[in-house]
């Protein structure tokens, strides 16, 4: 599987400063894309990127659509994770946005669950803090 990283931090530098929380957002592009229109499936690789990346499932709420599609919440302690899936397109969008554990973990089990052929990924950090814990806009 090919994979694209980028980061805001790569994108501003190297200015101290630390991220109350980490978005990851991922463009998955299924080599299967029969697991996307499962939503037990889907569910299950929840709970297992969950546990991967030590991350707190309070509750899932999962939408299958007609004729093909899933849209799966899942609500973290830590924040959330979603998948929104084309099963036509072989295509899934992948949030996991978490304030504690290791949401990279998490999404790196949800890429194999998922079979991602190739997967674009960028990371957001959420909630920066500069220089001794202030905030500073615009930075």
């Amino acid at each position: 599987m090919e994979k694209v990283m980028t980061s805001l931090e790569e994108l501003r530098g190297t200015a101290e400063h630390v991220a109350l929380g980490r978005h990851l957002i991922a463009e998955v592009w299924s080599g299967d894309p029969r697991v996307l229109n499962d939503p037990a499936y889907l569910r299950q690789s929840v709970v297992d990127a969950c546990k991967a990346g030590d991350l707190t499932v309070l509750d899932i709420l999962v939408h299958e659509f007609s004729p093909h599609g899933v849209t799966l919440v899942a609500l973290l302690a830590e924040s959330h994770l979603s998948i929104h899936t084309w099963p036509e397109h072989g295509y899934a969008a992948v949030d996991v946005f978490s304030c504690d554990g290791d949401p990279k973990k998490a999404l790196d089990v949800l890429a194999e669950r998922l079979k991602a052929a190739h997967m674009e990924t960028i990371e957001v950090e959420r909630g920066v803090l500069w220089k001794g814990g202030e905030f500073a806009p615009g930075r």
